[in-house]
């Protein structure tokens, strides 16, 4: 199966991306507001802080599977073309990015007040944006319009 269809830049899938980011950003900010006028500030900067993790390690994770797939693509259907150091460079900055994450976290949760709630409002901003966005589309591909 080739992936590069799904997530190369160069299909016009980059404006999912897009969509998915300025909804994370808007969503973000509602609940921000809604838990600081409900919660108080700490909830809201909960939010806030998870939101920008979960959106940063998005943005990231995306640019390294295009490059990837990318580099993929560039080396033609043979697979035993494509270096194995490639993938595993792949897994090594992916996996380096959440420990990165996990150690964010907990620095925030030893240093800083915030409250759990508010920041796995934050973190699941990036999934929720996700999975609005991916239904709108198949929405649109069931009714034709594209």
């Amino acid at each position: 199966m080739n992936l590069t269809l799904f997530f190369s830049a160069k299909d016009g899938n980059e404006h999912l991306v897009k969509r998915v980011l300025w909804l994370v950003a808007i969503l973000s900010v509602i609940m921000a507001v809604c838990g600081g006028l409900t919660k108080g500030k700490n909830f809201a900067l909960s939010v806030v802080y998870g939101s920008v993790l979960a959106t940063t390690s998005f943005w990231l994770l995306q640019r390294d599977i295009r490059r990837l797939l990318d580099r993929v693509a560039s080396h033609g259907e043979s697979e035993a073309s494509f270096s194995g150091m490639e993938k595993l460079g792949f897994l090594v900055k992916m996996y380096g990015r959440i420990i990165v994450l996990g150690l964010i976290l907990f620095t925030l949760a030893t240093k800083v007040t915030i409250h759990p709630a508010g920041l796995i409002l934050g973190l699941s901003t990036v999934m929720v944006s996700v999975i609005i966005v991916g239904v709108g589309r198949r929405k649109k591909k069931l009714s034709g319009i594209s």
